[in-house]
């Protein structure tokens, strides 16, 4: 049912710019996303409940909730990294640099950033690599440091 609702959410979103109804869509979604994560973790599949925490993520951040949303993504993380899912820890850290961004804790998005890179150079993913350095650019017009920018 998560599932139904998050697709929904999106499909209002993009074809009738109706975020109000995409919003109350994606928090009907939430709580079955939380039980979900609670049943792979019963049944002993992390990579699901990893899964469940990583989308709950991103439809909290884009509701608004960054704090919430950073929670989950690092709940997350810890289970991608408990697993050796590399991959998805590239795509947890560039997550939790877009939260660190939007609160304007630029030290704690590059650190993010630069771990993402890390593993996305390791695993020689070029769009990864392209998504950081965009947002290294971005981090460091944001603090107008020009010549980092323009790096």
């Amino acid at each position: 049912m998560g599932a139904f609702y998050i697709d929904q959410a999106w499909h209002y979103g993009d074809n009738y710019n109706d975020s109000t109804k995409a919003d109350s869509l994606f928090r009907l979604s939430v709580p079955y996303l939380i039980k979900s994560s609670e049943y792979f973790d019963l049944a002993g599949y992390s990579k699901g409940a990893a899964l469940a925490f990583a989308n709950m993520a991103i439809i909290q951040i884009e509701l608004g909730d960054l704090e919430t949303s950073k929670a989950s993504m690092l709940q997350s993380e810890k289970y991608f990294d408990s697993l050796g899912l590399k991959i998805y820890l590239v795509s947890a850290f560039n997550h939790l640099a877009e939260i660190y961004i939007q609160q304007k804790k630029y030290d704690s998005a590059l650190y993010k950033v630069d771990k993402s890179l890390e593993l996305a150079k390791e695993l020689e993913s070029k769009f990864d690599i392209r998504n950081a350095y965009g947002k290294y650019s971005y981090i460091y017009k944001s603090l107008n440091d020009f010549k980092r920018y323009e790096e």
